[in-house]
């Protein structure tokens, strides 16, 4: 279960009051992600479903990230609120469709859909013809309003289309494969390795084969993270990302997180030199989560999903460092750029500057949604 949605719109007071808590007014902003085991009574069968619910951090320094967690099989909840409109729902719904596909199933939530009395609603009809094979229905919840019963406004009804969801999706294993996750999720370890992971199936009766599946429902169901990589994504380059499971999947999330909230990059308009990954990753993390010989896989996954792109020298090929274009900020347009069409070059290796000012948004260069995309100076 994966919870999207701008920043302070809710969904950490949704789980709060999944789990029977009362919601806290102005609480802070969830920084990247938190993971939390829900146990919810599931209405097909009757029987208990437990579900791992995915809060993500909201600020939009966060939201690129989120992406890096999406897998198919899993239920989505978009959260709007009507204090800052739908418009970012379509965003959420292009970027899960884009990224997982229409196997996805997604809730979309209004929020505070009591206390706050704006008659605003989403395009139903219109995102329907768009999104139909993934949107799984609209519910409104209010987690600060009880209705006659005590119960949070809309939570129940809510909770129950997750589980029937949820339910629908074939989760029971072999008692080896059992013992094998509960072994695995019972390390300390932030990762480990492909074969560490192996070696622990192997000692339950799992053959390799059914070590990769046990591998994959893991990865889907949320208890760890693991990529699959192809030359195509590394150009060449050789990958350690597909040797490691990931089994704190918030380190990794807050890994890329440092990056995009570093001084220096941010100061550097967001050229990210790539020998700076250790001072970045050493002062924020003590000990550092991931050893430095993964760091530039590290780059290479955020590459692969558009958060930053390497750079070139005049000659084409590739140097240490990477671009993370939402970190460009705003470009003021020059007055007078020093070259015209048709000037001649004087032999001399010339550079030219381009200022594009897009009228509509660039997937990857800009957070979700943002209606004031800034001028693109390349």
């Amino acid at each position: 279960m994966i919870l999207v949605g701008r920043g302070r719109v809710g969904k950490t007071c949704l789980l709060d009051a999944s789990r029977g808590r009362v919601p806290r007014q102005n609480q802070s902003s969830t920084e990247g992600i938190d993971i939390e085991r829900i146990p919810i009574v599931g209405t097909h069968q009757g029987r208990p479903v437990t579900l791992n619910f995915w809060d993500f951090g909201g600020q939009s320094k966060y939201e690129i990230t989120h992406q890096f967690f999406f897998t198919p099989d899993t239920v989505y909840l978009v959260l709007w609120e009507p204090r800052t409109g739908p418009e970012a729902v379509e965003a959420w719904l292009e970027l899960i469709h884009q990224r997982v596909g229409p196997s996805a199933r997604v809730i979309l939530v209004k929020s505070h859909a009591v206390s706050d009395d704006r008659s605003i609603d989403l395009p139903r009809q219109d995102l329907l013809e768009r999104y139909g094979s993934m949107i799984s229905g609209f519910f409104e919840v209010d987690t600060f309003v009880e209705d006659s019963r005590g119960n949070r406004h809309g939570v129940n009804a809510l909770l129950a289309r997750i589980a029937e969801l949820a339910c629908s999706w074939p989760h029971s294993m072999p008692p080896d494969w059992i013992d094998a996750r509960t072994a695995i999720r019972e390390l300390a370890d932030s990762w480990i390795t492909i074969d560490e992971f192996r070696r622990i199936t192997r000692s339950r009766g799992l053959d390799d084969g059914d070590s990769a599946t046990l591998l994959r429902l893991m990865n889907i169901h949320g208890h760890v993270v693991s990529y699959d990589w192809t030359p195509s994504d590394l150009e060449g380059t050789r990958a350690i990302l597909d040797e490691i499971v990931v089994l704190r999947p918030e380190d990794l999330a807050k890994a890329i997180g440092f990056v995009l909230t570093d001084p220096a990059v941010n100061q550097n308009r967001g050229v990210l030199e790539h020998t700076e990954l250790a001072r970045i990753w050493a002062a924020r993390q003590d000990p550092p989560v991931f050893p430095r010989e993964i760091h530039v896989d590290l780059v290479r996954l955020m590459e692969r999903y558009d958060v930053c792109h390497r750079l070139r020298d005049h000659h084409g090929r590739f140097v240490p460092r990477s671009l993370v274009p939402q970190l460009l900020g705003a470009v003021q347009e020059p007055a007078n750029l020093p070259w015209s069409p048709g000037q001649q070059s004087d032999g001399i290796a010339t550079e030219v500057n381009v200022v594009v000012s897009p009228q509509s948004e660039l997937r990857g260069l800009f957070t979700l949604g943002n209606s004031s995309a800034p001028s693109l100076l390349a």
